[in-house]
């Protein structure tokens, strides 16, 4: 089955929250009180919603951190964030990627990765998958330095010489999502608290050639160190019930929105022109949506997913976000219970329980942008820059229900 738009669109400037999975934040609050564990032998957190020490949220489940050990040595410079480091998992148990300096006692090598004050900075480092062998993952481990708006990392067809700096990332049309952050904590599990995505992983084959994509926005007075560490843990092909795949949601990329403006950016069915649909058709069968986030930039007061369910007129809304800094993952699947989005109170939230789309049923989603404010002097477009352009996009990971998936759900609209 073949999910990727078959037309040609100019993605260069597409960059941003590329999920390919589940994610959620690390911080203090998850950290703390306690679990329980349920009959199916998952880890919830407890009435107040936090998890034990040791355990962060994924998914609506308490996940361990195994995998997420800070670095044995940690680098020693000038820049905060130094204890970000993430030690390397054992080879046989996970992959490491690093983007970042490889010499921190060399000035010419931290030179490279140097973000000056009211800089905006987006490229990549291309390198090879460590694995030797095709595996399967379902978590991940990121830590960012500060100043990161966003990490991705992807691969793509072809072959591509590892970078020995930064680089522009000339993303094409043809590229798989692998896992993204725009929290400097994060991580990531592709089942989370659902006994029917049990055994859920995603295919990595050997020695994929990769990308590591850094968004840096440097608000500060003094230079920052652009860097990050990646984790991805195995899960034994024996164990993989079920493949995943990304979903690639992107709407308009023919944006035009003037200066003092309020526009509602329509993607999917519901968008004027769309390049690849985003109805469900027989040729893939019903799609399970097991988990979405938004993304979209500063100018975005609101991010919106919905489904029109076959024979349908009216939409039921499955996912609404508020926060564009760092938007929320949602799960669907029964053992996460989702909160009531509300506009008022800028509360995200989303449908409950396992979120189906079956034959003939619709995707759509809106981005609510107001170009407005005393520094707003440019018409937005569809751009990577966080202040100066617009995304409205939504990604997540989805699996079949009757037929086999190996790529992304693609859907562009203009």
């Amino acid at each position: 089955m073949s999910l990727r738009a078959s037309a040609c669109v100019a993605l260069t400037a597409l960059t941003g929250l590329f999920s390919f999975a589940c994610g959620s934040t690390a911080d203090d609050n998850d950290k703390q009180g306690g679990d329980s564990t349920a009959g199916d032998g998952i880890n919830y957190p407890d009435a107040d919603g936090n998890c034990a020490e040791g355990r962060v949220k994924a998914g609506g489940a308490c996940i361990t951190l195994e995998g997420a050990d800070p670095c044995v040595t940690m680098p020693h410079t000038d820049f905060d964030g130094d204890t970000q480091c993430l030690e390397a998992p054992d080879p046989s148990e996970g992959l490491h990627m690093h983007y970042g300096p490889t010499d921190y006692d060399d000035p010419a090598e931290i030179a490279k990765y140097i973000i000056n004050p009211s800089q905006e900075l987006v490229d990549c480092m291309f390198q090879k998958t460590p694995n030797e062998t095709d595996v399967h993952m379902n978590t991940y481990h990121v830590r960012l330095r500060p100043g990161t708006h966003h990490m991705i990392t992807y691969t793509q067809p072809g072959d591509h010489a590892p970078s020995a700096e930064p680089e522009a990332c000339n993303q094409g049309a043809s590229f798989t999502f692998l896992v993204g952050a725009t929290s400097i904590n994060t991580d990531i599990s592709s089942v989370g608290a659902s006994k029917e995505y049990e055994g859920a992983a995603m295919l990595i084959h050997a020695k994929s050639n990769a990308a590591i994509q850094m968004h840096f926005i440097n608000t500060t007075d003094k230079a920052r160190l652009k860097e990050g560490w990646i984790n991805g843990l195995y899960i034994p092909d024996d164990e993989v019930k079920l493949e995943t795949n990304p979903i690639t949601w992107l709407g308009g990329i023919g944006m035009n929105i003037q200066p003092q403006t309020q526009v509602t950016i329509k993607g999917g069915t519901e968008a004027a022109t769309q390049v690849a649909s985003c109805e469900v058709t027989a040729d893939t069968g019903p799609l399970n949506i097991m988990a979405t986030v938004a993304h979209a930039h500063s100018h975005t007061k609101r991010v919106a997913g919905y489904i029109t369910r076959a024979g349908a007129t009216e939409r039921e809304k499955f996912y609404e976000d508020f926060n564009w800094e760092e938007p929320t993952f949602m799960y669907y699947n029964s053992g996460v219970k989702n909160p009531t989005p509300d506009a008022a109170s800028k509360r995200t939230g989303g449908i409950s329980g396992q979120l189906t789309a079956e034959v003939g049923d619709k995707i759509s989603w809106e981005c609510e942008v107001h170009n407005d404010g005393p520094s707003d002097v440019n018409t937005l477009r569809f751009s990577d820059k966080a202040l100066t352009g617009e995304m409205c996009n939504i990604f997540g990971v989805y699996s079949a229900v009757d037929t086999e998936a190996t790529s992304p759900w693609s859907c562009i609209s203009l």
